[in-house]
């Protein structure tokens, strides 16, 4: 448990739950642009700009930025001697779960606009 709570393995983690729902956030806005959703990174930017590509785009660099650091930090503590087999599972459990969010995301009915409105 100690290793949890390293720095690195830390802000690794955060990495990997901004970047989660960052392309969350993408994915979706076109879909809750017309909700409420005041917690959504790329429809706050388009509110900003008044421009929902610039926000969904925003949201996308963003998550991009997210995961090249989560990347960075993982690849990082993998190469430490000191790090235990169950850390490394954790951080390829983390890795398999950015990368089944985004495919999830891309294969969805959810997020597919015309869909989302068929079901109002």
């Amino acid at each position: 448990e100690h290793e949890h709570a390293d720095p690195d393995v830390q802000l690794m983690v955060q990495r990997a739950a901004a970047n989660l729902t960052l392309v969350n956030d993408y994915f979706s806005a076109r879909v809750e642009r017309h909700q409420y959703r005041p917690w959504n990174v790329a429809i706050i930017a388009a509110q900003e700009t008044g421009d929902l590509e610039y926000g969904i785009a925003h949201a996308q660099l963003r998550s991009g930025h997210e995961g090249i650091a989560f990347d960075a930090l993982a690849r990082n503590l993998c190469r430490r001697d000191d790090i235990s087999p169950g850390l490394r599972t954790y951080i390829q459990g983390l890795r398999d779960m950015l990368v089944g969010n985004r495919d999830w995301s891309l294969k969805v009915d959810r997020y597919r606009e015309e869909v989302a409105h068929s079901r109002r």
